[in-house]
């Protein structure tokens, strides 16, 4: 036993064929917001009524390219970006959607294409206009309720995930500051399930002050890239900035034996995490068995904040494997047993 997690053996899956037709699950060209649900409008906010959406969507909200459409922030959410104030957006800047069913994560790949730019790209770190892309799990039954302020502070309903759960992210940081990295993530929070992050003003009270539905920290409840990459801790690297003030096409891929981010037209990944790394000490590791949707999230505490131009979710159901080969522990490719239930933060 482990972090409370039970170990078994890791299946390491070889001989997958190529050739095998994907199916599009979500395809978005952001002319509106129809296909998603908006966590902002989940939330009272800058004195706005009750619904009120934190993005603007559709033909002209790239200023250079008045003929694309997009998805980004508006002005009045970035005035009202605050996650520690009672009247701010509170990180609920986020677009989710949840699949019509689960996908398997053993024998599917998932390719996430989507299409970015930055309105600019600082000389500092790009913590302040990053733009995550999550898989997600442990939705809610009936799905998300976005009524207003009801699951704010709901930290009880549908075992402690009135928001649902993160499985894996891509962590893009839109700054161009040399030696600063974007990372691919499992998990997050102080569980192996993984967990959105929640703000406890006194940071001392039983119970946290309300969801932060944009953040997660790195497994164990450390900060992105705080120490040296998987397995010693959740995340892996990318070999400095990756962001551009001019659009790039963006390849998210979870297959079953790794996460990989592609940019552009480059047949070498900018980042890769292989699974079977993960040791002993990998802090509260998990192999997520089903993604049930996704999440898209702008920070907003920069005005130069993504625009993000399409995005399509495509799923390749791989064939049973030729062969597997069963890995000890020593092996370091482990798998852990889901748990249910949160202990709250």
């Amino acid at each position: 036993m482990e972090n409370g997690i039970r170990v078994v053996a890791a299946v390491a899956i070889l001989g997958w064929s190529g050739g095998l037709a994907a199916e599009t699950v979500l395809q978005d060209q952001f002319a509106n917001l129809s296909q998603w649900k908006d966590l902002s409008t989940a939330i009272t906010w800058g004195g706005q009524s009750a619904g009120t959406s934190a993005f603007v969507a559709g033909s002209g909200v790239d200023a250079s390219n008045a003929a694309l459409d997009g998805v980004t922030l508006s002005s009045t959410a970035l005035a009202n970006i605050s996650y520690t104030s009672s009247t701010g957006l509170k990180t609920f800047t986020a677009l989710d959607r949840q699949f019509a069913a689960p996908i398997n994560h053993a024998t599917n790949i998932v390719k996430i294409d989507f299409r970015v730019r930055w309105k600019g790209t600082p000389n500092n770190n790009g913590e302040a206009n990053r733009f995550i892309v999550t898989l997600t799990h442990d939705y809610p039954a009936g799905g998300l309720d976005l009524t207003p302020d009801a699951h704010l502070a709901d930290f009880t309903s549908n075992g402690g995930a009135a928001w649902a759960r993160p499985a894996y992210h891509a962590r893009i940081r839109g700054g161009s500051q040399s030696g600063q990295n974007s990372w691919l993530q499992y998990g997050g929070g102080k569980m192996a399930d993984g967990e959105f992050e929640t703000y406890n003003d006194a940071n001392t009270a039983a119970t946290p002050d309300w969801w932060l539905p944009g953040f997660i920290s790195g497994a164990g409840g450390s900060s992105p890239g705080s120490g040296p990459d998987f397995p010693t801790n959740s995340w892996t690297s990318s070999n400095g900035p990756i962001a551009s003030t001019s659009y790039q096409d963006f390849h998210y891929i979870i297959s079953p034996d790794k996460q990989e981010l592609f940019v552009g037209n480059s047949a070498t990944a900018a980042i890769t995490m292989n699974f079977a790394d993960a040791t002993n000490s990998s802090p509260y590791y998990e192999y997520f068995p089903t993604f049930e949707g996704i999440r898209l999230y702008w920070r907003g505490a920069d005005t130069n904040q993504a625009i993000l131009d399409s995005l399509s979710v495509n799923v390749t159901a791989v064939p049973e494997p030729a062969g597997v080969v069963l890995l000890g522990l020593a092996g370091v490719g482990l798998l852990r047993r889901r748990r249910t239930g949160w202990a709250g933060r």
